[in-house]
């Protein structure tokens, strides 16, 4: 009943929006092609490169009727001939980054360079598909070399966050990122607080890591856990945790620490994974059942885990911080509430969190999407309602930032005509 009343909504506002701005029509149905053209009153003497305009196909035509042109040809689309990471032979495979967007940074040339993340976990061991990005590998544990991985966890967490796009194999979210493996799990998968709170403070405090991932849990919250937590969201640090394995309401820590992004998992079907945890320490979810990976020296996977989710979330954040390079875990925690995909019950739930990682919504907020006038990354309803109050209450370019839909340097109905036609498609 509740979609009924909302579609009959949007239908209604659809026909009166259509009505309001009928005057505005006729400039907003020009084709969106777009011509070079060279006109015979060209100053003399004029350099080469601005010897021509750009007009819509309204203006061509009246150009053409006062005989002024001398040529004109179609403003084609240009495109780059670069090798992009969805080239590797197994990314048709990767539909965890393919569901995520994750194309939508690599576009804007994001790769994760320069961003060193933590690894907090059983080791990396020496693939080939992590290179030389791996800039430091410390042991925790007592008689254990820092080299290698015993367990192949570790492993395969580095690699969702950041296998090379080196044309063999698979790709990471961050296939440029840093990675700084701290050891502290033995075979047996098991480790103490102790070691992994020493493994914090020196993320933060000696290797300077932006990003902690921690894809591990402990039933129970201690002090020592805690302070060193608010030690690394204090430094400015976002720490990214996975919330469990074993699908019930139980909190495990650090993802129900205050300040961290706690992250659950989905299938291919973007429906909850029946094992991942029930709380609201679900802050957003990302693919992780039945996703390939990295497995040890120089092999591939297929594994199932929130431990395998989280990762994705950290190197989703490795490609966004050319956008916002001093943002806080506070400004990521805001960020996913706004622009993730809405799944399970409307608003936030403790089964989704507030919904499905998005890239591609996360940059456009980032990026000021003309006409996403609340933030979230797309242009829906709400835009379009908040856009036509500015427009009939004369608001300017400066108090809706970004309600200059049609780029024209001013807002209008045809904004409001742009938006809710962007808005239905």
């Amino acid at each position: 009943m509740k979609h009924r009343i909302m579609a009959l909504f949007a239908a209604g506002l659809l026909l009166l929006l259509a009505g309001a701005l009928g005057a505005a029509a006729a400039e907003e149905r020009r084709p969106e092609t777009r011509y070079i053209v060279y006109t015979n009153d060209l100053r003399r003497g004029a350099a080469p490169s601005r010897t021509f305009s750009v007009v819509d196909a309204d203006e061509l035509a009246r150009l053409q009727r006062e005989g002024r042109v001398l040529f004109y040809e179609e403003d084609y689309a240009v495109e780059l001939f670069d090798a992009m990471p969805y080239d590797e032979p197994h990314y048709a495979e990767k539909w965890d980054l393919q569901m995520v967007k994750v194309e939508a940074a690599w576009r804007q040339n994001c790769f994760g360079e320069g961003v060193r993340i933590a690894v907090i976990d059983s080791g990396i061991a020496e693939h080939p598909e992590l290179g030389d990005r791996v800039t430091a590998r410390v042991s925790y544990l007592e008689n254990v070399d820092a080299a290698g991985d015993s367990v192949g966890h570790g492993t395969f967490v580095a690699g969702m966050i950041a296998a090379g796009a080196d044309g063999a194999g698979i790709v990471g979210m961050a296939p440029q990122a840093e990675l700084v493996s701290l050891k502290c799990f033995t075979q047996d998968h098991t480790t103490v607080v102790s070691e992994i709170v020493g493994a914090i403070y020196d993320a933060v405090d000696f290797y300077h890591c932006k990003i902690l991932n921690m894809s591990f849990g402990v039933p129970k919250n201690t002090l020592t856990l805690q302070n060193a937590i608010d030690h690394a969201v204090e430094s400015g640090c976002i720490v990214v945790a996975a919330v469990g394995n074993y699908g019930t309401t139980a909190y495990y820590y650090p993802a129900a620490c205050a300040g961290v992004i706690g992250v659950g998992a989905v299938n291919a079907d973007r429906a909850q994974s029946s094992f991942s945890q029930r709380n609201d320490s679900v802050w957003i979810t990302a693919p992780g059942e039945s996703v390939i990976g990295l497995y040890l020296d120089s092999g591939y996977a297929q594994a199932s885990g929130t431990s395998f989710s989280a990762p994705l979330v950290s190197g989703a954040i490795a490609l966004l911080l050319p956008f916002a390079p001093d943002a806080d875990a506070a400004f990521f925690l805001d960020l996913f509430s706004r622009c993730s995909d809405d799944l399970g019950e409307a608003g936030y739930n403790p089964l989704y969190g507030y919904g499905l990682l998005n890239v591609e919504r996360c940059l456009n907020s980032l990026l000021q999407l003309p006409g996403d006038l609340n933030g979230d990354g797309q242009i829906t309803l709400p835009d379009v309602l908040y856009l036509l109050q500015g427009v009939l209450n004369k608001a300017d370019t400066a108090a809706l930032p970004r309600g200059d839909v049609s780029g024209d340097g001013r807002i209008s109905l045809a904004d409001v005509l742009r938006a809710l036609k962007i808005c239905a498609a």
